[in-house]
């Protein structure tokens, strides 16, 4: 059974270029709000390689250099909570529910090491499917 969207929060859609390293959603999120994502577009990645929002395989050259979320392909879509640098980033990918583990700013970015220069963009859906209505304040 599907929640239904919150009515104080309306859908947002933005794009997250893979230029940039965080992009603010200006979304202030709170613990235990439910969010879905649903993301489309394409990254041109180098060597002729191009990557949608679930991000590309990893190869032997990209298995030693460091991402913010490891375990995903590179420049895959993937969002943290914070602004600061100890904020753990976490897959999003092409389509995602995620369960918000603490308060604070939503931003969204790219899987890529620091050298790393990939082109393009994902047009990114937001829906909050539930809202938690206890704490409005943000620590």
């Amino acid at each position: 059974m599907a929640l239904a969207q919150s009515n104080e929060e309306p859908a947002k859609e933005l794009d997250v270029s893979a230029r940039e390293s965080w992009v603010d959603t200006s979304m202030d999120v709170r613990a235990g709000d439910s969010i879905q994502f649903s993301a489309s577009g394409s990254l041109t990645i180098g060597q002729g390689r191009t990557a949608g929002p679930q991000g590309a395989p990893r190869g032997f050259r990209d298995l030693i250099k460091s991402y913010p979320v490891n375990e995903a392909g590179q420049g895959a879509l993937i969002g943290r909570i914070g602004n600061s640098d100890a904020a753990v980033p976490f897959l999003i990918g092409a389509s995602r529910q995620v369960q918000i583990p603490r308060a604070g700013r939503l931003f969204l970015g790219v899987n890529k090491a620091n050298n790393d220069q990939p082109v393009g963009s994902f047009h990114v859906k937001l829906e909050f499917l539930s809202r938690d209505r206890k704490s409005t304040r943000l620590n």
